[in-house]
């Protein structure tokens, strides 16, 4: 087979699959790579709906894009497309309307695809073709009260946004240092005001994500409840774990005084350079921070590795008790402390971090409210308890210029869950009375 009869056999699959996706009377799901024509097949969908019921207005297919340069480009395609029908040929427009009806056109078809043109553009709301926020953005305009927002609010721009932002953090820190000077003062310590700036950086960044989770953990008591089972946190005495790891019963003093002493006998440089070790940590010659380091030393090395050995062969077989056990079971112990110490020294990072960004949140609120701006998740946020209000949809549908009679998404599976909320919300008609 020829590779022109393989490239046109190809094609023509590809047809046949988009005039399925794009039949007017079928909910379809479309999934495709880039530039394989989906913009095309939700045009040519919004052009078979409007030529098989010449009821419906244009105003009444919503079409969401994800980007405003995606809705535009639709809104031209079928501008441009409808243009063009005006001026065919009645043999060009005949074929072109059979292969969008798939079937024989009639005169009445031919003369009123001329004046869909005409149509569009007299219909007082047009083409309903937006972003899911500008979409929100003409809702929430068109209910302000019933949403609970300033009724001539500003969409703020993201810049202001990151302004507005900052100003609050700087709120949040005051605050947190008015109240509790001594937890952000061990913050910063274990930080170190570099780090806690790119953490500060970080939040900025990510303020939707971060938001979110907040949100979704039903506030920042509930989040910090869910980082305390992250963390596995038992203690928030750190100076109580960090001591533990010098508290040796009985068993385990004898256990480390017979090393000591059967490596003196040995007498060798490294069995010696054990023993002293070993000798100031039963002695506690030194701080409990300086007894840690050195007993730390014993078992692991600089990298934190295990060491491969405790003690050599000769002063090994000298003891009571298999040292190579012995060595297990404390090395385990001690690497269970050291990460208790650092998983609430995180724990206690996160949760001065996030009290920081739940208070900055909540100044960037108040800020909004007393300059009456809104955000981008704000239109997201109002609009999803707007259309979800079980009390008022019917009357928000009704209010509508116009009755969404079919709703077309681009990008489907990038819209998330919030936004699906909203659309469900606005189109839950289409469902009445179906089992």
């Amino acid at each position: 087979m020829s590779l022109k009869i393989q490239q046109e056999k190809i094609s023509q699959k590809a047809t046949k699959l988009q005039l399925q996706a794009s039949h007017p009377e079928s909910s379809v799901w479309v999934s495709a790579s880039a530039g394989t024509g989906k913009t095309h097949v939700l045009t040519q969908r919004i052009l078979r709906l409007l030529l098989n019921d010449p009821r419906l207005k244009i105003s009444e297919v919503l079409a969401i894009t994800f980007t405003k340069a995606a809705a535009m480009e639709m809104q031209n395609r079928l501008i441009e497309k409808l243009a063009v029908w005006v001026k065919a040929s009645n043999g060009e427009l005949l074929t072109e309307l059979e292969f969008l009806l798939q079937r024989k056109p009639t005169l009445k078809d031919v003369i009123y695809a001329r004046t869909l043109l005409t149509k569009v553009i007299d219909d007082s709301v047009g083409l309903n073709i937006s972003t899911v926020h500008s979409f929100c953005d003409t809702l929430l305009r068109k209910f302000p009260i019933e949403a609970g927002i300033p009724s001539s609010y500003t969409l703020i721009e993201e810049r202001d946004v990151l302004k507005l932002l900052r100003k609050s953090w700087f709120k949040a820190v005051k605050q947190q240092i008015d109240t509790n000077k001594e937890e952000f003062s061990e913050v910063i310590n274990l930080m170190g005001e570099h780090s806690l700036n790119d953490a500060v950086s970080a939040i900025l960044n990510e303020k939707n994500r971060f938001y979110k989770m907040l949100s979704d953990n039903g506030g920042i008591d509930g989040y910090l409840h869910s980082l305390k089972q992250e963390f596995n946190i038992r203690t928030f005495n750190e100076d109580e774990l960090r001591s533990s790891i010098l508290n040796f019963d009985e068993a385990k003093h004898a256990q480390l005084k017979e090393i000591m002493d059967v490596c003196y006998q040995d007498g060798k440089a490294t069995s010696v350079k054990l023993a002293d070790k070993l000798d100031i940590i039963l002695a506690k010659q030194g701080t409990e921070k300086d007894l840690i380091a050195v007993y730390k030393d014993i078992f692991f090395t600089s990298t934190g590795s295990v060491r491969k050995t405790l003690v050599s062969k000769k002063p090994a077989a000298m003891l009571s008790f298999d040292v190579e056990d012995f060595k297990e079971v404390e090395c385990t112990r001690i690497d269970n402390i050291l990460t208790s110490i650092t998983n609430l020294q995180n724990y206690k990072i996160s949760k001065v971090l996030c009290i920081l960004a739940d208070k900055m949140f909540r100044f960037y609120k108040k800020e909004k409210l007393d300059l009456s701006y809104l955000d981008f998740n704000d239109l997201i946020d109002y609009s999803e308890k707007l259309v979800n209000r079980s009390e008022i949809q019917d009357w928000i549908r009704y209010k509508l210029d116009s009755k969404i009679k079919h709703c077309l998404i681009d990008e489907a599976q990038d819209t998330d869950m919030q936004q699906w909320n909203i659309l469900h919300g606005i189109i839950q008609e289409f469902y009445f009375g179906q089992g």
